[in-house]
């Protein structure tokens, strides 16, 4: 196995905490300052949101763990 697992990894989870932070952000906005005007499908949007920084998280830690049993 090839460190740069290690390093896709570690890419994985920092994109997945990007994702966490703009998520939060875009909640905070939502309760605070959305509007009438929000389309209805928002909650959506921000539901599969949360989907993909799980997975993203899921898939660092994975590979991460797969470069470091397979040693």
């Amino acid at each position: 196995m090839s460190p740069w697992l290690v390093a896709l990894g570690v890419l994985l989870i920092a994109i997945g905490g990007w994702q966490l932070v703009r998520n939060r952000k875009y909640m905070h906005y939502l309760k605070t300052s959305a509007g009438a005007s929000t389309p209805p499908f928002t909650l959506q949007a921000v539901y599969s949101s949360w989907v993909v920084t799980v997975m993203l998280f899921v898939a660092g830690f994975g590979v991460i763990l797969l470069y470091f049993t397979n040693r």
